[in-house]
């Protein structure tokens, strides 16, 4: 169809991150459409769409890490797939095939409506019969929330492991940051490293948190926990005087941690007073809880 290169052309217009991939768009059946994929990649996409087409909803995808690039290839409706080849992030990749989902979903069925393809029998779990009825209360399904969060200069944010959400509206300057997150840099070293303002890139981040791309790395449990110094407990000296480490800020001594220990600050909180990378402290920690010198509660 002489249409599919232009939209193709489009999509990758659209999206400046698909600006250097390699495109591929498919039938269910593994027959090529469009294709700038090298022959021994138009064969791994083929060979997945034909195996994988019928198991999928719309917005399934495979990934695969190809040496040097990274290549994704989903459903986009009900009869046709997209491939892309790119050396961008695997979650810029997905967030994008996502946005070209939502934003391109009418152009993509108008496409497959005009094709002569098998219908594909999709293959669904099994539910057992009702034999007997019954009348059961049964609430509405409560939409999944996104908590509001406030981002700070020291948080580290990293790409949720799948995307759920409306179409995400990004500039240069958030691809720009999707692409030096790595999960380690703290915003402030993002905002140096890309030259964005601090504070916008702050803003930046919190609305990509906000849509669900990104999380706070220290959302999980472990930097929430307390420690608490065990009774009777002996320190060596030794170990008293562990020196400097990548990550612990201006601690010099352990007894410069030990003395925030109080059964109410967490490890978290105790990480920001000393101006050290929470995951240094929260590994320091764990390794005190295994000599029985802290609890953590």
């Amino acid at each position: 169809m002489s249409e599919i290169p232009s939209i193709v052309k489009e999509i990758k217009n659209k999206f400046s991150v698909l600006s250097k991939a390699d495109i591929a768009l498919l039938t269910s059946d593994g027959r090529i459409l469009f294709s700038e994929l090298t022959e021994g990649v138009k064969d791994l996409v083929k060979g997945e769409v034909k195996r994988s087409f019928r198991y999928w909803d719309i917005g399934d995808y495979f990934a695969k890490f190809l040496e040097k690039t990274n290549l994704i290839v989903g459903k986009v409706s009900d009869n046709l797939a997209l491939a892309i080849c790119s050396r961008e992030k695997p979650g810029l990749l997905i967030l994008t095939f996502n946005n070209v989902i939502k934003m391109y979903g009418e152009h993509l069925k108008n496409i497959e409506s005009r094709l002569k393809i098998g219908k594909v029998e999709e293959v669904k779990p099994k539910v057992e019969a009702i034999t007997k009825k019954t009348v059961e209360h049964v609430e509405a399904p409560v939409k999944a929330e996104i908590p509001k969060v406030s981002l700070n200069t020291w948080t580290v944010v990293e790409l949720t492991p799948s995307i759920e959400t409306t179409a995400v509206t990004m500039d240069k300057d958030m691809i720009r940051l999707l692409r030096s997150i790595d999960g380690w840099k703290t915003i402030e070293e993002l905002s140096r490293e890309t030259g964005i303002p601090l504070e916008e890139t702050i803003n930046k981040l919190n609305y990509l948190v906000s849509k669900g791309v990104l999380k706070s790395k220290y959302d999980d449990p472990a930097y929430q926990r307390k420690p608490k110094i065990l009774e009777g407990r002996k320190i060596e000296s030794t170990f008293m005087a562990f020196g400097t480490h990548v990550g612990l800020g201006k601690v010099r001594r352990l007894d410069d941690v030990l003395k925030l220990v109080d059964g109410k600050r967490t490890i978290l909180d105790i990480a920001r007073e000393l101006g050290a990378r929470p995951e240094a402290i929260k590994t320091l920690f764990q390794n005190l809880e295994r000599r029985r010198i802290v609890e953590l509660k």
